[in-house]
């Protein structure tokens, strides 16, 4: 669905399965990504746990590279929580096409 609302903003995207693809696609084209949007829960590494990585790699980009936390989960929907684990803002679920394509606008492309 995020796939979706990208294309419809008229961005290009790249799904991860979990925190470990994404961070070797970050590794593999740094400069390929101008944001990332990523799902609090998901399997292997979870999206806290891939940010606080990214934020350690020695180089940048990826490490300084915007990162947006999406959840439904309202334990997450707190920006200071969010961003003490690297991320730069958080989006609720459902996800509005509208505050997605405002924070695409605010960190990405």
């Amino acid at each position: 669905m995020m796939s979706e609302m990208c294309e419809i903003l008229g961005h290009e995207s790249e799904s991860a399965e979990d925190g470990t693809e994404c961070i070797r696609k970050l590794l593999r084209a740094p400069h390929e990504y101008s944001v990332i949007l990523m799902d609090i829960h998901m399997p292997r590494t979870s999206g806290p746990e891939t940010s606080e990585a990214i934020r350690k790699l020695p180089h940048d980009p990826p490490r300084l590279t915007p990162i947006v936390a999406i959840t439904a989960d309202v334990n997450w929907q707190n920006h200071v929580k969010c961003q003490a684990y690297g991320f730069n803002s958080v989006l609720a679920k459902p996800i509005n096409i509208g505050e997605l394509g405002d924070t695409i606008a605010k960190y990405g492309a």
